[in-house]
């Protein structure tokens, strides 16, 4: 299994929420580049979003890193790297 891109409406509809949370945080398009910088931030912040997700996930649904592995296109070492909290070995 691999992570499907984006769909067109999904793109839209990311794509407009960012512009206007960057509108919100008053981040000027006059500004060379503020706006491709908040976008790579948030890129940051949805990153560690996945990572929340996929731990809540995995103790409310009683995955594997084998299950987060195959959902993500990875192995389960690599699923357990990303996602599990040091200290945190269940697998």
């Amino acid at each position: 299994m691999r992570i499907e891109p984006p769909t067109e409406a999904e793109r839209d509809a990311v794509g407009s929420a960012l512009l206007r949370a960057a509108d919100d945080l008053w981040i000027s398009p006059d500004r060379p580049l503020a706006r491709a910088l908040f976008v790579m931030r948030a890129g940051l912040v949805a990153r560690e979003l996945v990572d929340e997700l996929v731990r809540a996930d995995r103790s409310r649904h009683d995955l594997t890193y084998t299950d987060i592995g195959a959902a993500f296109g990875i192995t389960a070492q690599s699923a357990h790297h990303r996602f599990a909290r040091h200290g945190f070995l269940r697998t």
